[in-house]
């Protein structure tokens, strides 16, 4: 399992690998593996798909993905990867994000895929954050977090030091972050310590931004139920060329952009990519434009280079 997902580029890291490996080796037990999703649109978005995919790389291997959709996380938030906090949702909204996204999951990691994993589960966090007291939650997660590691953690110390808006830089000015952002990383590690004791989830993936909140999760389950055998394997980020993950303002919900817009833009990313190799120039000066101004290109398409190095360059006539 984890050579599938390292040969493909899926995995950034591993809490412990050799531990994994058993785990996962062929003769040994089913896993259960798990994703979170917050319900922050009626829809995934492009940055979702690594996680989706993970999920059914381990079904095809032969496991059970678990996908979590964060009814009670997604009121809060994750800081990971923000430089503000996220606006709330109000609460219809909120449930007709999770019942959408819910459903779209459902049919993305159908039952009876090839490799004969088990049937996925979709799960809502509000089932068991629902009826949490906020006593019965520092008893039985706050008396195991030290305040110190939480503060270590990257998502926290860059919001930490980040400028508020038209501030300048320095930590006097930082914007800092709310005890309701600060709190996330136990909420996460929660869950996974719930599916650990009442689902057998053993392993959780995300993207590589999640690390902190993932090791609180395995740190979490070590300390609390005194047991070993969680694990993380988050994958890398998907980023656009320039700088920033890959979010709704790229990804937007499926009535804003088709899949064949956005399958569009996937693939002109990595044409692009390819181009700028192929010239050797830096970007942006080798980007392709379109030689007609009107959509994504067709299969026959000519697409020109911008790129003025040479006059040789060979990503000058290109056809797609």
């Amino acid at each position: 399992m984890v050579d599938v997902l390292r040969e493909r580029g899926l995995l950034d890291g591993v809490t412990n690998e050799a531990g994994l490996r058993a785990a996962c080796a062929p003769g040994a037990s089913r896993q259960r593996a798990y994703c979170g999703f917050d319900p922050t649109a009626d829809s995934l978005h492009a940055g979702n798909l690594l996680g989706v995919v993970v999920l059914a790389w381990f079904q095809r291997c032969g496991h059970t993905p678990v996908a979590l959709v964060g009814g009670a996380t997604g009121r809060v938030g994750d800081p990971s990867g923000k430089s503000s906090e996220r606006p709330l949702l109000d609460e219809a909204t909120l449930e007709a994000n999770v019942a959408a996204i819910g459903a779209l999951l459902t049919r993305l990691l159908p039952a009876g895929a090839p490799g004969g994993g088990g049937a996925p589960l979709v799960l809502n966090n509000m089932a068991w954050f629902g009826g949490f007291s906020l006593l019965d939650f520092l008893r039985a997660v706050g008396r195991y977090a030290r305040v110190g590691v939480m503060l270590s953690k990257d998502s926290v110390k860059a919001r930490m030091t980040a400028p508020a808006d038209g501030a300048s830089s320095g930590a006097e000015q930082a914007e800092g972050m709310s005890f309701t952002e600060f709190s996330y990383q136990l909420l996460q590690a929660f869950d996974f310590a719930h599916l650990f004791k009442e689902h057998g989830v053993t392993i959780q993936v995300g993207g590589s931004d999640q690390w902190g909140n993932i090791t609180a999760g395995t740190d979490l389950i070590r300390r609390a139920q005194q047991r070993d055998g969680a694990f993380g394997a988050p994958s890398p980020v998907a980023r656009p060329p320039s700088t920033g993950a890959l979010t709704r303002a790229r990804g937007a919900p499926r009535a804003q952009a088709s899949p064949f817009r956005c399958c569009c833009a996937v693939t002109a990313r990595s044409s692009a990519r390819r181009r700028t190799a192929r010239c050797g120039s830096q970007p942006p000066s080798c980007l392709p434009t379109p030689s007609t101004s009107t959509g994504c290109a067709s299969p026959t398409r000519t697409r020109r280079c911008s790129c003025a190095a040479s006059p040789s360059c060979p990503s000058r006539t290109l056809r797609r």
